[in-house]
């Protein structure tokens, strides 16, 4: 049927009639579309081509056309269901909008997703495969689940490409339910999910934020990529469908460190343990490497991190290091292991200052030493004038207060000031 006109043409009738179509299909860009009933395609021979041109089809539509192929010529936008009762639809590559899919019975069928986008935007049981004689040939298609709380059954030992679950958005949920050995190139939960069944996943993601429900006793194997990206403030949580009895994971050997978990009733299987940072064991799991190593950042690079600004990470990153006792995060000469230098300065954060350190003092060229207003300073020691004076043997007193030093002579203030004259 074509259905072109300059007079942009109308389709109307109410939800108690049905439009039978026996051939191929092309809307005109400016027609009006508003028929209610169920649109039935049911050529039975050749190969028939849908041309949609923008028009969205708001009425129920029905593929069935034993041993007919349909192909889409170009984007195909159902405002309802779509049932698929017989023969062959191939989207051909090009993006198909439905509110839900359904196809049942025993009729010879084949669904031929190729590279397309399929957008189905209903809740509740919304892609539903059963009976017999049924061919799925997913490609490399996306399935987008665009509801709130999705029904997805996508019927025992199928093979999908890529599974998306909705956009983010609080209290929305898909649901794999009453199948068992499905495959998935890549299987995406944008919000809390429930897994049923035992499947096999090459790449899992599960954004942040979200409850992941494993029914109890069953296995997921995620053969490649495992992404569970959580955050401080969005911790996943990864659970049995029944409390107390085990779900089991098996994950890739190359699986890496996860954050940010809430776990229970979980087992790791086939594998080394996984490691959880920032993460709590809420009971009755096996196999779980949770812990929290702790690392400092390193403003300054010298290995040693401020204690006051630390975190957790799975290994260490650039900029943080595994010892916090740097007491100078910004001088990259002050650090623990540092050497103690004259200058007023605790160098190597033991809370003291220039221990252990020699002062070195010029004095008058006339031999008078008065604490301390006469003195030529090289660095003055802290509380100097409160130093105790101990007088060496080649030095001796002139008065109150006053030194007079022998040639070559030195005294020592406080047992690590050395005060030298500078003439003879």
């Amino acid at each position: 049927m074509l259905w072109t006109s300059e007079k942009y043409p109308v389709l109307t009738g109410n939800s108690t009639k049905d439009l039978k179509i026996y051939g191929s299909l092309e809307w005109d860009l400016s027609m009006t579309h508003t028929f209610m009933g169920d649109i039935i395609l049911e050529s039975s021979n050749g190969v028939k081509t849908i041309t949609s041109k923008g028009t969205k089809m708001s009425s129920p539509t029905t593929f069935n056309g034993a041993g007919d192929n349909w192909s889409l010529m170009d984007s195909l936008h159902i405002d309802n269901n779509l049932f698929h009762t017989a023969g062959n639809i191939n989207t051909n590559d090009k993006k198909l909008f439905a509110i839900k899919y359904f196809s049942n019975g025993a009729a010879i069928r084949t669904f031929t997703l190729g590279a397309s986008l399929v957008q189905i935007a209903g809740e509740g049981d919304v892609w539903n495969i059963s009976g017999s004689n049924y061919t799925l040939l997913c490609g490399t298609s996306t399935i987008h689940f665009s509801g709130n709380n999705v029904n997805f059954n996508p019927i025992n030992n199928f093979t999908y490409y890529h599974i998306i679950g909705n956009t983010p958005q609080s209290g929305t949920r898909l649901s794999i339910v009453n199948s068992d050995n499905v495959t998935f190139h890549s299987l995406r939960f944008n919000q809390d999910g429930v897994i049923n069944g035992s499947h096999n996943i090459n790449e899992w993601f599960v954004l942040g934020n979200n409850t992941i429900i494993l029914q109890s006793g069953s296995t997921q194997t995620i053969n490649d990529v495992v992404e569970l990206m959580s955050g401080p403030q969005d911790s996943i949580t990864i659970k049995s469908s029944v409390s107390g009895v085990k779900a089991y994971l098996d994950l890739p050997v190359v699986s890496s460190c996860f954050t940010e978990l809430i776990i229970m009733d979980n087992e790791i299987v086939n594998g080394a343990a996984p490691i959880a940072v920032k993460s709590r064991n809420a009971g009755n799991n096996t196999n779980w490497s949770i812990i929290n190593p702790v690392f400092y950042m390193d403003n300054d690079g010298d290995g040693f991190g401020n204690a006051a600004i630390r975190d957790t990470f799975c290994t260490q990153v650039v900029g943080y290091v595994t010892n916090g006792s740097d007491c100078d995060d910004d001088n990259d000469e002050i650090y623990p292991t540092a050497n103690e230098i004259a200058n007023g300065i605790d160098d190597n954060c033991d809370g003291k200052i220039d221990e252990g350190i020699t002062y070195i003092f010029e004095g008058t060229m006339d031999n008078m030493w008065i604490v301390p207003n006469n003195w030529d300073i090289g660095v003055v020691p802290p509380n100097v004038c409160n130093c105790h004076i101990i007088i060496a043997a080649d030095c001796i007193t002139t008065g109150s207060g006053a030194l007079m030093l022998m040639p070559g002579g030195s005294l020592t203030v406080n047992s690590n000031v050395i005060l030298i004259k500078s003439g003879q």
